[in-house]
């Protein structure tokens, strides 16, 4: 617990030291969702089917696939990233020298990364609410925090791995690029996976995201109870349980390579 809030407070006093992101980052929230409320506006009444079961508006359907997705490919970035700039820094080499365990220092490192994730799906809903007047009827907020917590440890998984190939190769990481692009067209954030072709509906039942999406879209929209959720409740247990012991499995070889090869400080 002493070095994970050691972690967390580097990180709040390296993110205080740049006075100007929290403005710069809330201009890039508002500016995308003014663009698909117009867009919304053009869809709205037109009673698309594939949309009905969302409550058959379009702007409550891309806010929450914009806010969550944003989450989880933040997520997915995490670990890559903090390698990268303990690298840059000099100071991955000292941390993996300690007597600190690797799920110790990856599960820390991650905690403010977490927190400013939330904080951006709640600044994204409620701009929603306020600015845009959307409506959330008898939500689910437990359903949606189970399956988001699932849909984090899925998308942190692969992170890690896409760390474990950064520690080894260095440059490239077609892993993490490969499961972004897959999930954006995929996951269906910006449209229902319903329009898509029946053989590319088969294979978006692969992707943590489209299950995540779909319900919490159920959870927010229609107030789904987890009885209903629970088909994308099993299909993110099942995928979390695969991945998580596969990524610290990855990650451990990899620092075993890196220290072996004398690369822990190489970028």
């Amino acid at each position: 617990m002493i070095k994970a809030i050691a972690f967390l407070k580097r990180d709040i006093q390296e993110t205080l030291s740049y006075k100007l992101v929290f403005f710069g980052h809330l201009i890039g929230i508002v500016f995308p969702l003014f663009t698909f409320f117009f867009v919304s506006k053009l869809i709205d009444g037109s009673n698309i089917q594939s949309l009905t079961p969302y409550g058959n508006e379009y702007f409550p359907f891309v806010l929450i696939g914009i806010a969550f997705s944003s989450y989880m490919m933040l997520s997915l970035h995490f670990f890559s990233g903090i390698i990268v700039d303990a690298q840059r820094t000099g100071t991955l080499e000292a941390l993996f020298c300690t007597q600190t365990s690797l799920p110790t220092i990856l599960v820390s490192a991650s905690i403010f990364y977490f927190l400013e994730g939330a904080i951006n799906v709640i600044l994204y809903l409620l701009i929603g609410v306020i600015f845009f007047g959307v409506r959330f009827v008898n939500p689910n907020i437990v359903g949606t925090l189970l399956i988001s917590i699932l849909t984090i440890t899925c998308f942190l998984s692969v992170g890690i791995i896409s760390a474990s190939f950064v520690l080894v190769f260095k440059k490239g990481d077609p892993i993490m690029w490969l499961f972004s692009s897959i999930s954006g067209l995929l996951g269906g954030v910006m449209y229902p996976v319903s329009i898509m072709p029946v053989w590319l509906q088969k294979i978006s039942k692969f992707v943590p995201l489209t299950h995540s999406l779909e319900g919490i879209r159920k959870s927010l929209l229609t107030g789904a109870s987890i009885l209903e959720l629970i088909t994308e409740i099993k299909v993110l247990v099942i995928l979390s349980i695969i991945l998580l012991p596969l990524s610290f499995f990855f990650f451990s070889k990899a620092v075993i390579k890196a220290k072996k090869d004398g690369t822990l400080t190489h970028f």
